[in-house]
């Protein structure tokens, strides 16, 4: 497993369980965020990669109770978009900008993570 060390980047990609079980990654997300008192954005989440942009699996960045297991071949993001204080997300008229309905500071960072026989690999790592 890898750690990333990229400036900012700690509440996506700090991973330092095994990802296959969706369950703990969100755990691991989650808890960052409760250390540093940042809330999450339940709205959006992290999705599949493939042939279709958005696809299957959905991947929550807060804790639930799905038991998802991911499977070597998969591909999938983490994006969680953390807040300083209300965690409700407001759509510009663009269809891309959101902003807290509170409009406290948020910020988002994304990786791309592909599931291996052994593991996983980070794949927006440098």
């Amino acid at each position: 497993m890898r750690r990333c060390s990229c400036p900012g980047a700690s509440t996506a990609a700090l991973i330092t369980v095994s990802i296959r079980n969706q369950s703990l990654l969100l755990q691991v997300i989650h808890g960052i965020a409760d250390k540093h008192k940042y809330g999450v954005v339940r709205e959006f989440v992290g999705h599949g990669v493939g042939r279709h942009f958005h696809s299957m699996p959905t991947i929550p960045h807060c804790r639930n109770s799905e038991q998802s297991i991911m499977t070597p071949g998969q591909t999938f993001t983490i994006e969680p978009m953390l807040t300083e204080r209300g965690v409700k997300g407001r759509m510009w008229r663009d269809n891309w900008t959101v902003v807290t309905t509170d409009g406290g500071l948020a910020a988002q960072y994304e990786h791309t993570i592909y599931i291996t026989e052994n593991g996983h690999e980070v794949l927006t790592l440098p």
